[in-house]
């Protein structure tokens, strides 16, 4: 019995589906690379920003309805906070910080025929700001995404993926940033919302 179970599950992985499998699919998994910028906002130490860096991470999307699914996706960034124009105080790199969206939310996938798909994407979940230096706290944000791109799947099994996302998260009235002990807190400001933009693409595979 184990031996056919084997046999069974090796056939269906190397064997191509066919052409009517498309519409059965159930949703994809990809594995995301892209370039993310942005992050800025005006403090009273002075301009506060998070440099360009390449991002990367994850996505499921699950077939609700022909025309929609559900999102649910993890992105990181890893980058430098830096002080811009500070007024007496020079430019200066503050610390390493890893900028980890996680998302849900949905997307509506154009009808159209063929192995192209262009999709618009909304989420909403947290956004973990996480210092990379010693002694100063994490924060947790209020997030979310607005994106489109087109999927691409020249095989049923197989596809690409390119996209572009904007990202925004919301600071509360009064917010203060990675405080820590000694030195206080690096960043005090009135509520706002921090943008970012980024382009990525990636592998897909169809379940």
């Amino acid at each position: 019995m184990t031996r056919t179970w084997f046999v069974l599950i090796t056939f269906a992985i190397l064997c191509p589906p066919t052409a009517g499998w498309a519409q059965f699919k159930r949703g994809d998994v990809s594995a995301i690379v892209g370039y993310q910028w942005g992050g800025g906002l005006t403090t009273l130490e002075g301009r506060i920003e998070l440099e360009p860096s390449i991002s990367y991470g994850a996505e499921i999307d699950i077939v609700a309805r022909p025309e929609g699914e559900i999102v649910i996706l993890y992105n990181r960034q890893d980058t430098d906070l830096k002080l811009v124009g500070g007024g007496a105080v020079a430019d200066s790199t503050l610390f390493g910080v890893a900028v980890n969206y996680f998302q849900v939310g949905g997307s509506g996938v154009a009808p159209l025929a063929g192995p192209a798909k262009p999709f618009v994407a909304l989420t909403l979940g947290m956004t973990w700001f996480d210092p990379k230096r010693s002694g100063v706290s994490s924060e947790w944000r209020f997030s979310g995404s607005l994106g489109g791109g087109v999927k691409v799947s020249p095989t049923p099994r197989i596809g690409i993926r390119a996209q572009a996302r904007w990202w925004f998260n919301i600071l509360t009235a009064n917010s203060q940033w990675w405080c820590g002990l000694p030195g206080g807190c690096y960043v005090s400001t009135a509520g706002t919302v921090v943008s970012q933009g980024e382009v990525s693409g990636g592998l897909m595979v169809n379940f």
